[in-house]
């Protein structure tokens, strides 16, 4: 689905004039142009460049009288492409014998989507020859920016008709078309639309008595009764009802028309002021999609791709601690069964200290200690020390043997193999391991 924009003329964010241009109020009281305002080139060589965003663009401007003046020569090029003649559209436009506004120009071919330039030039004006008037540009986009004027045709399926309407064609409609109501009333119109602002605009008989009347309502609630003037010959492109200040969001537009003269309902106008209507591309044809252009990122892509960073994150932290933390068992583990190996055996310990006895040495299950006069078997591995133990003291003649010599205590760690006679009870040996004591 694409989203239709209109420009006017007056926008110099997106227009840029050469020196030359005329800016004037609407051309005659019968051509409303679109905000009442147009741009009218009377000199050879001049420029103007138009910069849009989306897929194709169309020139809309005023003719005076061509039957009798002719029809103004122009150029026109997309992003330095060859130049394109004026190809006025929807009808033999130079046997109009008066002024009609809201004509086609041109129309670029679909185009890739982004970001693209329009250059028009005036060429063959002479004295006597018809100026250029230019009113607005429309550009046709999937994904139409924040802040705009968009424009609906009455033959968008988004229009809803009930009752008694007619379906009609003109050149001088916008995009060739019109909804014509039963002069029986009953022939009522609902739009809902995203925005704060919304005009409808048609045409009506001003001849006819009793005049169009028609009532607007914006979500459910009266806003404006409109009646036709008695004026004369049919108008064109006239705002039956414009209402701004709508709070941001959905609305609906009901449009009633009572027993009365009928009228024609052409196109409607909303100011739209975010991208919450945006629609996707077509994969294939003409409307190929491109290059984002000047259009936002989804949010909810966004969104998706935040949290899946963070989820990947978190789980790469995971993975990183439960493996350094494997690492780490693997370490412990090597060396408790270093230090048991070193440690293989069994030591009493009575209430006055370790005393040395080489029959405790005897191969044994790794990590197992007898404490005092009760035991207790510890399976957990013997964390490392400082080389320096203290050990605790003992009488002289625990530790002197017959031979009066004093045995020498180790403080590093090992396996002491005793030598001498195991059955003598008065030997005594010469090195100790280490003492034990509690941490």
């Amino acid at each position: 689905m694409t989203t239709t924009i209109i420009v006017d003329d007056s926008d110099l964010s997106s227009t840029i004039y050469s020196e030359g241009w005329t800016v004037a109020g609407v051309s005659d009281a019968k051509s409303l142009e679109y905000n009442s305002t147009v741009h009218i080139g009377a000199s050879n060589g001049l420029e103007l460049t138009f910069r849009f965003s989306g897929h194709r663009v169309s020139v809309y401007g005023t003719v005076v009288a061509p039957l009798s003046n002719g029809l103004p020569t122009s150029t026109y090029t997309i992003d330095g492409a060859p130049l394109t003649a004026t190809n006025f559209t929807g009808g033999n436009l130079a046997t109009i014998p008066d002024l009609q506004s809201h004509l086609l120009f041109y129309e670029s071919p679909t185009l890739q989507e982004g970001q693209h330039n329009l250059t028009i030039t005036l060429s063959n004006i002479t004295n006597g020859s018809p100026a250029y008037y230019l009113d607005f540009f429309t550009v046709e986009m999937f994904t139409p920016n924040g802040m705009s004027q968009v424009i609906v045709d009455d033959s968008d399926a988004a229009v809803i008709y009930t009752g008694n309407w007619t379906e009609g064609h003109a050149f001088n409609d916008f995009l060739g078309t019109d909804h014509k109501s039963s002069n029986l009333g009953n022939a009522n119109v609902t739009f809902e639309f995203n925005g704060t602002s919304i005009s409808a605009f048609g045409s009506f008989a001003t001849a006819n008595d009793p005049a169009s009347l028609l009532d607007f309502y914006i979500d459910s609630t009266h806003a404006s009764r409109y009646e036709a003037p008695q004026a004369g010959n049919i108008l064109r492109n006239v705002p039956f009802f414009s209402k701004s200040g709508l709070s941001p969001g959905p609305h609906t537009l009901l449009i009633k028309s009572n027993p009365s003269a009928p009228w024609w309902l052409d196109y409607l106008i909303y100011f739209q002021s975010d991208a919450a209507t945006s629609s996707s591309p077509p994969t294939n044809g003409d409307g190929n999609q491109g290059s984002s252009g000047g259009s936002s990122p989804p949010v909810g892509a966004i969104a998706g791709g935040v949290v899946g960073g963070v989820v990947l994150l978190l789980g790469l932290a995971a993975l990183w601690y439960f493996r350094r933390r494997k690492q780490q068992t693997q370490v412990l583990s090597v060396a408790t069964v270093s230090e048991t190996q070193q440690y293989r055996g069994s030591a009493t310990i009575g209430t006055t200290g370790l005393t040395p006895n080489e029959k405790a040495f005897p191969p044994s299950t790794p990590g197992t200690a007898t404490f005092g006069t009760n035991s207790q078997h510890n399976s957990s591995s013997v964390p490392g020390r400082p080389a320096t133990i203290p050990a605790p003291a003992h009488s002289a003649s625990s530790d002197v043997g017959s031979h009066g010599l004093q045995p020498q205590r180790e403080v590093d760690g090992g396996v002491r193999l005793a030598s001498g006679d195991e059955d003598d009870e008065s030997y005594v040996p010469e090195i100790l391991p280490p003492s034990y004591a509690r941490y």
